[in-house]
C-alpha cells in the first residue's frame, strides 16, 4: 500500500508528516519499525521527526515520533510546519492543535510565518520527570544532581542549569559559550539520558547574548543534536526570565537553522513565531 508524505522543515528540524486515514491498514504508521525507516537519512525519506495527524473540523490531532521511534509530547517546529501544511493545503489559518492531552492554538499570519501558543510551562516533578525531589528547579547542581564532572564537561563553563515543562520536558544549561557540535552532541546524550530524568529530557545548551537575545544549540532526546529546537526555545527563554538573565515581554532566541521569536503574554503562557517552508510530498510503501 501506498502512502502520502510531505516532507517540511522549520529551521532546518525536518519531518515527514503524514496524514492518518484512520483505516486498519494505517495502524503501521505508528509502529516502531515504520518509523525508524522511514526516519533513516539512507534508506529512507529521512527526518528528525514523524508526524502522524487527522482532522476533525476546526482541529487536528497529532502525535509526534523521534527517528528512534520513541514518542514525543509536543514539538514546537513541526507544529508550525502543521500550521503551513494546514494552510497551504486545506485552507486552515487557525486552527486548534491536539497532542497529549493537551490543546495548542495555531495561527499563520499575514507575513506567512506561524504562532504557536505552548501554554503555561510549569515545574512540576511529573512533567519535567524528576525521578527524585528537586528543591529548585531553577538551580540544578551539574555536579550533584546531574553528575557531570570536569572530565565529562569537555571545558564547557556552565553558569546555571535549570528544568521546566512546555508540553515536554527541557533542561537549560546556560553556558559562558555555545559548545562545539560534538560535544554537544556528547554531552547532551549524558544529560538527556541522566537517571535524574525518568523519561530523557531535551537538553539546550545557551548563552545569553541581551537582555532580549539569546544563542542555543540542542540535543533532543530521541533525535540527538538539531539545527533547532522549537519548544526548546520556549523553555530556554522561560528560563533565561525566570533566573534573572533576561527581560522584557519577547526574546529572540537564535540556533544553527535560524531565529525564532518567543513572547510572553499576559496568562503567562508562551507563544513561539517563527518560519515553517514545503519541501516536498512523495509517496512510500507502508
Amino acid at each position: 500500500m501506498l502512502i502520502e508524505f510531505h516532507k517540511m522543515q522549520a529551521l532546518g528540524n525536518d519531518f515527514v508528516i503524514i496524514e492518518h486515514s484512520c483505516s486498519s491498514t494505517t495502524r503501521r504508521l505508528f509502529e516502531k519499525e515504520f518509523l525508524v525507516n522511514i526516519s533513516h537519512r539512507l534508506y529512507g525519506v529521512g527526518c528528525d521527526q514523524v508526524v502522524v495527524f487527522y482532522r476533525e473540523n476546526c482541529f487536528i490531532h497529532a502525535f509526534f515520533f523521534n527517528n528512534d521511534g520513541s514518542e514525543a509530547e509536543i514539538c514546537g517546529n513541526a507544529s508550525r510546519c502543521l500550521g503551513k501544511l494546514m494552510r497551504d493545503f486545506y485552507g486552515m489559518s487557525q486552527f486548534a492543535l491536539v497532542a497529549a492531552e493537551r490543546d495548542y492554538a495555531v495561527q499563520v499570519n499575514h507575513d506567512s510565518t506561524v504562532s504557536v501558543n505552548m501554554g503555561r510551562p510549569t515545574f512540576k516533578d511529573s512533567a519535567i520527570g524528576f525521578s527524585k525531589k528537586v528543591e529548585d528547579p531553577l538551580n540544578l547542581n551539574p555536579k550533584n544532581d546531574l553528575g557531570l564532572g570536569p572530565d565529562t564537561l569537555h571545558d564547557v563553563k556552565v553558569l546555571r542549569a535549570a528544568g521546566v515543562s512546555v508540553g515536554n520536558p527541557h533542561l537549560a544549561v546556560f553556558v559562558e559559550e555555545i559548545p562545539q557540535f560534538q560535544v554537544v552532541a556528547e554531552v547532551g546524550n549524558l544529560l538527556s539520558t541522566n537517571k535524574l530524568f525518568e523519561n530523557r529530557v531535551n537538553v539546550s545548551f545557551v548563552k545569553v547574548l541581551a537582555t532580549d537575545l539569546l544563542e542555543q544549540s540542542s540535543f533532543e532526546r530521541g533525535t540527538g543534536p538539531t539545527l533547532a529546537c522549537g519548544s526548546g526555545a520556549c523553555a530556554s527563554g522561560f528560563l533565561a526570565r525566570a533566573c534573572g538573565f533576561t527581560s522584557g515581554s519577547e526574546i529572540t532566541v537564535q540556533q544553527r537553522g535560524g531565529t525564532l521569536l518567543v513572547a510572553f503574554n499576559e496568562d503567562e503562557s508562551i507563544t513561539q513565531t517563527g518560519t515553517a517552508s514545503y519541501v516536498f510530498s512523495g509517496r512510500i510503501e507502508l
